[in-house]
């Protein structure tokens, strides 16, 4: 039988896990992403001029900040799964991510360190539990056949 993982990731929390079948065997890791405050709540928001004519997040400058970590957590993420795949080699890789960080994964994730079949499901499962994970790769199994 292949060994599988399945990673379920959000912009701030990843979890990845074993799976035999379509059941998880267990975690086998889980980390977040650095927290960095991107607001100083006590400062007031100097060359923040918003528009009547514009939307609010188009002159914001926390944007572009919120960009530049989901990128690096994106770029953390192929990094465990380039060690994992070293230490723990697997056949098949299950992403189960928010559609932002999924662009930005298949951004990051490096085909030449990483030579799995990837499947790729959009939807945001980190915070659930083992059980409804299993549920929805019974699903991704029936919609391959």
């Amino acid at each position: 039988m292949f060994k599988k993982i399945v990673l379920t990731t959000d912009a701030h929390h990843a979890k990845i896990y074993s799976i035999k079948g379509l059941k998880i065997t267990s975690l086998i890791k889980e980390f977040s992403a650095p927290s960095r405050q991107i607001w100083n709540n006590n400062t007031s928001r100097d060359n923040f001029y918003h528009k009547a004519s514009t939307q609010s997040h188009f002159l914001d400058p926390r944007t572009k900040i919120k960009e530049a970590l989901e990128n690096d957590f994106a770029t953390q993420i192929s990094k465990e799964l380039k060690l994992l795949c070293h230490r723990l080699p697997y056949d098949a890789l299950i992403v189960f991510a928010e559609p932002k960080l999924m662009g930005k994964l298949r951004k990051h994730v490096n085909r030449q360190h990483i030579k799995v079949k990837i499947f790729w499901k959009s939807q945001n499962l980190c915070h659930q539990n083992e059980h409804e994970i299993e549920k929805h790769l019974l699903n991704l199994n029936h919609h391959k056949n």
